[in-house]
């Protein structure tokens, strides 16, 4: 059921239901929320009214952002003159009541493609070789990452660093691309999925003819890394 609460929210429950009835407001569900999904969440607003108040607020949102995305947003302050922390940008982003839910949502969507379409069926992980699949694995790491700092960046109105972000993600795609050419039978994006994918995560809208050469020439070196392997 996917509007089930978790294990761990369910025993969570009955705090949650008790901050939502205290005299000092919705601060206790902002220490235990975190510690839920955005699902959990949700199926804990539609039980009562009282709870959807509180739950939906935007102080509890803010903390589920600064918490599940703090690698992302501090990943993003580092690159931000003046440095800042992820309590000042959400807090800098959320103006309007729904702002912090909205933010949640694009930074949830921007990773929910990468884990779930570049996931390798343990079958798959066997035609790789042990420093690919290392590498494999790395790399799809950090593609989650940038594209999560990326979606940050633009949220927040750092158009130039969401800029260089793109750069970046689409130079990690090209990687990636070319260890899925490795085990796959062509260099080219038509036909198979997770080039597909990867090419439309990054911005690449058409394989061109410059795109193609620069993934020949690193399936080519992979090629050669692998004979001295």
């Amino acid at each position: 059921n996917g509007a089930a609460p978790s294990l761990v929210c369910s025993l969570l429950l009955p705090p949650l239901m008790a901050a939502m009835s205290a005299p000092f407001g919705p601060g206790p569900s902002q220490v235990t929320a975190p510690f839920c999904s955005a699902r959990d969440l949700l199926a804990f607003a539609v039980t009562q009214r009282a709870s959807l108040e509180v739950l939906s607020s935007s102080a509890v949102w803010r903390v589920m952002v600064t918490t599940h995305f703090r690698q992302p947003l501090e990943a993003l302050g580092t690159l931000m003159y003046p440095p800042s922390c992820p309590q000042r940008m959400v807090a800098q982003f959320a103006v309007e009541p729904g702002d912090p839910l909205r933010l949640y949502a694009a930074l949830l969507r921007s990773g929910s493609g990468v884990l779930q379409g570049l996931g390798i069926e343990p079958k798959g992980r066997l035609m790789f070789e042990i420093h690919e699949l290392q590498e494999w694995d790395k790399r799809r790491q950090h593609f989650l990452m940038q594209r999560q700092v990326e979606c940050a960046a633009r949220a927040l109105g750092e158009i130039e660093i969401a800029a260089q972000l793109r750069q970046s993600i689409a130079e990690h795609a090209l990687e990636l691309m070319s260890l899925v050419s490795m085990v796959g039978t062509s260099c080219g994006a038509g036909g198979n999925p997770k080039l597909k994918l990867l090419m439309e995560l990054s911005g690449m809208s058409l394989p061109t003819p410059a795109i193609q050469g620069k993934l020949r020439e690193l399936v080519y070196r992979r090629k050669q890394k692998r004979l001295a392997w």
